[in-house]
């Protein structure tokens, strides 16, 4: 067991003093076993709505939730769960507040929310249902007065993998909207193959960017509009009518070309990878109708007022934020594996995987002081689905020398699936977390043991409705902010990507140079020197 010996939070002694306990409290756990803690304490179940979470795989007992709480409480868990609703700047590096909250809020949270956002989030979202209406019936059409069939969204990151979760998520026969596809930038193969099997003139198009200025986004926007215009042929003027946009910069949007009532705003106090509630969700209300994507945002603010009302002991985001803190900082288990037992929720992983890596995958903290390495703000999250995974790397899960927390999620009900298939998904998920934690023990055949004694935690959901994947993503949402703030890291801001996109901007021309220049050397290493050198010969070979 690895023990971190101080919190890297704020340096205050109640805060400090209760770590201190915690830590001395998770050495002496460490001689118990996870079934023998099991054992003395019985099922551990926190439920929210349609979502149950059962934690009892875990060797934490009740006195170690108590200091995990009383250590929450010293270092400011309630404080910064108010910063947030109130609209404080808590994206300090960006003098931001962080207000994804205020999306999926009613006039009537407008006490406890910051009021002038709440209000802007429902006039824009009222915008969104009249214009998603006028589509789906037909009233508003494409440049050859044909209807849409289809819509192409084109995002990336948080632009694209919320939409794209919950259009997947949901069971097709509660969609009633036209289609929705959702086309990776810069993907030219998938692209060709996408647009091959549409028809322009039915084609409706999402183009979603913050900044509107995304290089991969607006590099593949102008690749769709260019086989839109082609399509219709003589009506190729009227191509704007077959373009959505939804980013923060309109004037950008309107120099492109997209009709100002086709515009939908967000806001620079949205964060990419929580924007998913804003405008850029209109292929879920597209997709869905304006009721279930209303369903999806209700199961959203459940969550948000679980997080006010909720004492600390009850909060589920919380409790599954220190949870995560302890498994990193006292069991040394820095890697954690999300494993998914239902098809529609395939791209559960990749969204976790921004929101906890993208959010807290920092090596400072507010104060702009380094944080150690062993600093348990965002684990190494990977995953996918549980079925393929247990014939693939459930082996090392099992047998190797380190160990992972593990995640599994299944859903209880699924009237679209035939019985057997999924009373075997149920079964091997639940054998699966068991096995991690009992192991096995062959006397004469190392090979064939088990370690075992390895956590685990489940989510169960009662079904895979509008309502219980907003409630999902509303708890990781908040789960991941509680984290960094209490070990004092910025969840909102992302400095690391801006680096590369940084840096692709100065490689760029010296890509397009002959191989024989090298008006690079003063600028690059000697090891993207080389390689541009190498890729120039080789592509002007080609030619």
């Amino acid at each position: 067991m690895s023990i971190a010996h101080a919190p890297p939070s704020a340096p205050e002694s109640a805060a400090s003093a209760a770590w201190a306990a915690l830590a001395s409290h998770a050495r002496g756990l460490a001689a118990h076993s996870i079934a023998a803690q099991l054992e003395g304490e019985g099922p551990r179940v926190s439920r929210l709505g349609p979502a149950s979470w059962d934690y009892g795989k875990q060797r934490l007992d009740a006195r170690a939730w108590e200091l995990l709480l009383a250590w929450a409480e010293a270092a400011g868990a309630t404080q910064a769960i108010e910063a947030m609703f109130a609209g404080e700047s808590i994206n300090r590096s960006e003098a931001r507040p962080a207000l994804h909250v205020a999306l999926r809020a009613h006039e009537e949270d407008a006490g406890d929310i910051a009021p002038e956002a709440v209000r802007d989030a429902i006039a824009e979202r009222t915008r969104m249902y009249a214009l998603v209406e006028s589509l789906r019936t037909g009233e508003r059409r494409g440049a050859t007065d044909r209807r849409f069939t289809d819509l192409v969204h084109i995002g990336i990151g948080g632009s694209a993998l919320g939409p794209r979760l919950v259009c997947e998520a949901l069971d097709p026969r509660s969609a009633d909207g036209p289609r929705v596809h959702f086309l990776d930038p810069l993907e030219d193969h998938a692209r060709h193959e996408l647009l091959a099997a549409l028809d322009p003139e039915r084609t409706l198009v999402c183009v979603a960017s913050k900044s509107f200025g995304t290089v991969e986004t607006l590099y593949e926007a102008e690749q769709v509009r260019a086989w839109i215009r082609a399509g219709l042929g003589e009506a190729q003027r009227g191509w704007a009518r077959h373009f959505v946009a939804a980013s923060a910069e309109l004037e950008a949007v309107r120099a492109w070309g997209i009709e100002a009532s086709q515009m939908l705003r967000t806001w620079d106090w949205v964060g990419g990878r929580y924007s998913a509630w804003s405008a850029v969700g209109f292929p879920i209300a597209w997709r869905l109708g304006a009721a279930q994507h209303g369903a999806w945002l209700e199961g959203a603010r459940e969550v948000d007022r679980h997080l006010r009302e909720a004492s600390l002991a009850e909060m589920l985001p919380l409790r599954r934020a220190l949870l995560g803190i302890y498994l990193q900082a006292f069991e040394g288990l820095d890697s954690q594996c999300v494993l998914t037992y239902d098809g529609r929720l395939r791209s559960w992983v990749p969204y976790l995987q921004q929101l906890f890596m993208e959010s807290n995958g920092k090596c400072v903290d507010v104060e702009g002081r380094a944080l150690p390495a062993s600093s348990p703000a965002s684990p190494w999250l990977w995953g996918g689905p549980g079925v393929a995974a247990q014939h693939a790397y459930l082996q090392q899960l099992h047998q190797g020398p380190r160990a992972a927390a593990v995640e599994f999620l299944a859903v209880v009900r699924d009237p679209g699936a035939a019985p057997e298939s999924h009373r075997q998904r149920l079964t091997n998920c639940l054998a699966q977390s068991r096995a991690l934690m009992i192991g096995r023990q062959v006397p004469g055949e190392p090979h064939r043991c088990m370690p075992g004694d390895r956590p685990s935690t489940l989510w169960l959901l009662d079904q895979l409705d509008a309502r219980a994947i907003g409630m999902l993503m509303a708890t990781a949402e908040h789960e991941v902010y509680l984290r960094g703030a209490l070990l004092g890291v910025n969840s909102f801001d992302q400095w690391g990507v801006e680096l590369g996109k940084g840096l692709a901007r100065e490689i760029a021309p010296q890509l397009d140079a002959g191989h024989d220049e090298d008006a690079s050397a003063d600028s690059l290493d000697a090891s993207t020197r080389d390689l541009l050198r190498r890729i120039r010969a080789q592509r002007d070979q080609s030619l």
